[in-house]
């Protein structure tokens, strides 16, 4: 049975185009509260290294970061790796949890930014297009709040973990196979 995979960014921008700083992502499967380690990933990415693709961070998104908590900022300044090489790991563990569904959380967001930095980087995304989901869109089709992170607020595991939780839920209770 093929997983679900959630990814969730934090970034320097919302345009596409924008300087990713860390991608977190879980494979995960209808009805699941938990998962093995191995269906996590979380990777930071050096500025400098996205930069040199052309990617770009916007003042916006700057500033709104100069504006959360202490621990989210050093989260996302810490040692980090290159953007190709986290590319290709991104790549390689995504294709082991041979997915499902990939979803990102908007239509316009998570998943056209990392489909562009694969462009900057000239590889191709290691999903198929057809495989693109929205989280946002179903959980505002079935009425549902937004999801409360149990950990760090703006850390892309964080995120992806609670997202990844109530997806699951959702998809148990409409009984989908994605």
């Amino acid at each position: 049975m093929s997983r679900e995979i959630v990814i969730d960014l934090e970034t320097m921008g919302t345009a596409p185009g924008s300087l990713i700083v860390s991608i977190g992502a879980v494979a995960c499967r209808p009805g699941e509260e938990e998962w093995p380690p191995e269906c996590e990933f979380y990777r930071r990415i050096d500025w400098t290294s996205g930069e040199e693709l052309g990617l770009k961070l916007e003042a916006e998104t700057v500033k709104w970061w100069l504006e959360q908590s202490d621990a989210a900022r050093e989260e996302i300044t810490w040692k980090a790796g290159h953007i190709l090489a986290v590319l290709t790991e991104f790549g390689c563990w995504l294709r082991q949890m041979a997915p499902g569904g990939v979803w990102g959380n908007g239509a316009t967001f998570d998943l056209v930014l990392l489909r562009c930095a694969y462009a900057a980087a000239g590889y191709e995304p290691p999903w198929h297009w057809r495989d693109e989901r929205c989280y946002r869109t179903l959980r505002k089709v079935l009425g549902r709040p937004r999801v409360e992170v149990e950990g760090l607020k703006h850390h892309a595991l964080e995120d992806a973990r609670a997202e990844a939780r109530d997806l699951c839920e959702m998809l148990k209770i409409l009984e989908c196979d994605c």
